[in-house]
């Protein structure tokens, strides 16, 4: 991974919607009781493994208080 904002996650939970699927992801290296990630893609790669990278501009987190 050379791109700064790139995180290895592990592939958590998938849940088909209507027009899209959510993953769940979970850093690689994450503190204990550090939240999840939620994604949204239209659809799901075929190809979807245990683990994922992906990038992330810190501009585009959202962090959501409990």
């Amino acid at each position: 991974m050379t791109d700064p904002n790139a995180l290895k996650c592990a592939v958590v939970r998938t849940m088909d919607n209507v027009f899209s699927t959510i993953v769940i992801l979970r850093p690689v290296n994450a503190e204990y009781g550090a939240p999840n990630l939620r994604m949204e893609i239209e659809q799901l790669p075929p190809n979807l493994g245990n683990t994922v990278c992906v990038t992330i501009a810190p501009e585009n987190i959202l962090l959501l208080k409990s």
